[in-house]
């Protein structure tokens, strides 16, 4: 019955056996075995399963039988193989050990991983024959098999075994990327952070003479080391000069995790532009672990250097660590935009309009009022490009930036007075009645140069004709002060057009004023503008 056609009966003729059989009796080992060659995969994970009950630990013949079901093709049948060898085998059997070591070279990836799984029950830890064949197994084509083999390790694997340690460095020496990658996973899965051994390992390793060799010892170095340990650090920031590129963008990474703000932040100085631009931008994730004003000074530096490339990422630095308020970010590159050097003005106007692009309404404003405070600079020429970088920013009749350019209309300095006209020539729409309403009420102001700058700010801004314009000036003609009257009329005699009834009426009023400078001021007004 036991080769019976059908399975059903075949599998019932095994349960019966199992149940009915001696333990001792060897008749039954004999029909177990012949099953785990049956064609029923379920008749041979059932016999995989009671094979154990029948044979004393350590049988050589059903280790070797049980062996062979490692290559079975069904999944199910393999795991019962692994769990029937943990039970039949000694710890460290070596029988068992090379019944199953041979299955490493097969061309299965799913037989080699059956095996290391097998070979992990079957072994003690620290089984040196074991740790060479898992250690093996970590370059090995499949990447499952690889998996396995780290997994195994874990469990029978003593770590302060330095073979293991050497058989990992060498795997994070493999051409193959994705095998350097199981090594990197062994070395954090096997190793404690800060062992010595493994670091003295991995900084042996910078050395080598291949460059996938070395980014594999700096990816590995932030993973196993103390933070700010200052030989790793020293070493790593050695290999930001490394002559391959790769290696150079690998030693920034690391820096960028293991060492203080300082330290990456020198290494501004180092390398090739292309490696100091990535440094450059490595420093925003430092900024936001609490160092924002370090860097902050640092990236600001950027923007003074000759390289362009250099200013434009430092420029993308500062946009990205712009926070909800920006105004240290605002507030460095102010200080650049009055630098003695044009150019270093330049680039940080360009960081400016950037910054103010991508901002919201609030941080535009903000960076505007900073802008415009530099209205009141000695420098002429810091004054204009300020205005220029306004108007770039806000456009032409922008209310923000007439008001600032407006409020230094009385200022006490006469050369940002005559400059805040210009501003609002440029940044004001013609006949703003906000600019002219700013400008008419500096007309009482109780300083006369002032009051005089006034005038020139209506006679440059203002229309003649504007119809507002005159009638707020014709206001001011009643003020107590004889020299608000004179200016008011002054400046009417600009812009008022020949005729003006309104202008004429408010002249004639003027002739009968106690002061004689007020008559002389109104008959003069008449005569510009009054009819023959």
């Amino acid at each position: 019955l036991s080769v019976h056609q059908d399975a059903e009966v075949r599998f019932l003729v095994l349960q019966v056996l199992c149940s009915i059989a001696a333990q001792t009796q060897k008749d039954i080992v004999i029909s177990l075995h012949r099953f785990l060659l049956d064609e029923c995969a379920e008749i041979r994970c059932a016999a995989l399963h009671n094979l154990p009950r029948f044979v004393d630990v350590g049988n050589d013949s059903s280790i070797s039988k049980v062996g062979a079901c490692l290559e079975d093709s069904d999944m199910k049948v393999r795991e019962a193989a692994v769990d029937a060898l943990g039970h039949l085998a000694e710890k460290d059997d070596e029988v068992a050990i090379s019944v199953v070591s041979v299955r490493f070279a097969h061309d299965s990836p799913d037989v080699r991983r059956t095996a290391l799984s097998a070979l992990a029950g079957i072994t003690k830890p620290g089984n040196r024959s074991a740790r060479a064949s898992l250690c093996d197994a970590l370059a090995d084509e499949d990447a499952e098999v690889r998996d396995a083999a780290v997994e195994a390790l874990k469990v029978t694997a003593h770590t302060d075994d330095t073979g293991i340690l050497n058989s990992v460095i060498k795997v994070l020496q493999h051409p193959v990327a994705a095998i350097r990658t199981t090594g990197l996973r062994a070395l954090t899965q096997l190793f404690d952070p800060g062992d010595d051994n493994c670091i003295d390992a991995l900084l042996s390793l910078l050395q080598h003479g291949e460059a996938f060799a070395r980014c594999s010892a700096l990816e590995a170095l932030p993973l196993m080391s103390v933070k700010a340990a200052a030989h790793v650090v020293a070493r790593t920031k050695a290999s930001v000069q490394d002559s391959n590129a790769s290696v150079r963008s690998a030693a920034v990474a690391a820096m960028q995790r293991i060492a203080e703000p300082a330290e990456l932040i020198g290494c501004l100085d180092a390398g090739d532009l292309a490696t100091r631009i990535e440094v450059l931008k490595s420093l925003t994730s430092v900024a936001a672990a609490g160092a924002r004003q370090i860097v902050l000074s640092a990236v600001a530096k950027c923007l003074e250097g000759e390289e362009e490339d250099m200013q434009l990422a430092a420029m993308d630095v500062l946009t990205e660590m712009t926070n909800e308020t920006g105004d240290d970010v605002i507030v460095a590159l102010c200080e650049r935009f009055t630098h003695s050097d044009v150019r270093v003005r330049n680039v940080a106007g360009d960081a400016l309009l950037r910054l103010s692009k991508q901002g919201d309404k609030g941080l535009v404003l903000k960076v505007m009022c900073s802008i415009g405070a530099l209205f009141d600079a000695a420098d002429e020429s810091i004054k204009q490009m300020a205005l220029q970088l306004v108007l770039k920013i806000s456009g032409k009749g922008n209310r923000y930036a007439v008001a600032m350019a407006s409020q230094r209309l009385e200022h006490q300095d006469p050369f940002v007075r005559r400059f805040a006209v210009q501003a609002l020539e440029q940044l004001a729409d013609v006949g703003d009645r906000r600019v002219i309403a700013a400008i008419v009420s500096r007309l009482s102001h109780a300083e006369e140069a002032v009051r005089r700058d006034a005038i020139y700010a209506l006679i440059q801004i203002v229309p003649p004709g504007n119809a507002y314009a005159i009638s707020s000036i014709c206001a001011h003609l009643v003020s107590r002060s004889p020299e608000v009257r004179k200016g008011g009329m002054h400046a009417l005699s600009f812009l008022a057009e020949r005729g003006d009834v309104q202008v004429i009426a408010a002249a004639r009023n003027q002739l009968k004023h106690p002061d004689w400078n007020v008559r002389c001021a109104a008959l003069h007004l008449l005569v510009q503008i009054a009819n023959a």
